[in-house]
Formats: structure tokens, sequence, C-alpha cells
């Protein structure tokens, strides 16, 4: 799921002639769709950004939750993750779910 891996979205006259032929691009983006792809965070800037939200939220939580395939982020060539804001929002969303409505990670 990491910044090679997304789709190119079209736009103007490409996206208008695909939708003629019932195909919407936009739907084929990954979710969330129309948020920054570009892993500029490290794990420390994605707790920090969750962390008034999500107070219990850990290290170990998001490297379990991308065990989990629930996110893919980058590695740099030494091997540290980095997270792009598109990972931030799904980690809200999967963390919001199973603070509030109590998902667990497989249905």
């Amino acid at each position: 799921m990491g910044p090679g891996n997304a789709r190119p979205v079209t736009t103007g006259a490409a996206r208008d002639r695909d939708r003629e032929h019932g195909h919407d691009a936009d739907l084929d983006a990954p979710w969330p769709r129309g948020i920054s792809r570009q892993a500029t965070m490290r794990i420390s800037d994605v707790l920090r950004a969750l962390g008034q939200e999500f107070p219990s939220v850990s290290h170990s939580k998001l490297r379990f939750l991308e065990e989990q395939g629930l996110i893919d982020p980058v590695r740099t060539p030494s091997g540290y993750r980095q997270y792009s804001q598109a990972d931030v929002e799904r980690l809200r969303f999967v963390l919001t779910e199973q603070r509030d409505s109590y998902m667990p990670l497989k249905v």
C-alpha cells in the first residue's frame, strides 16, 4: 500500500471519457481518497498526530496494526517506517471503530 502501489487518478478529459464508459478511476484509488500518500512521517510523528484522540496508542500498537495488514508504511533503505497522511487517516478510522464500536480487527 505504499506510494508506488497507488493507482494514478485521472483528471479532466480522461476522467470524463472513463465515466462515459462506466468507469470512475477515483473509485479505483485506495481508501482514503484524495489524501496524500507521500510517506513523510516517522512513527513518532504519527503517535503525536493521534495522541490527543487516542492517548493509549503506542509504537507496538502501530506495528501490530501493520502486521494485521491495515497499513503498509514505506520502509527507508535503513528499514525505518515512514507513514503518509493517508496511513494516519486509515489508522484514525480503525482506532475510532475499535474504541467507539468495539469493532474487532477480524469480523
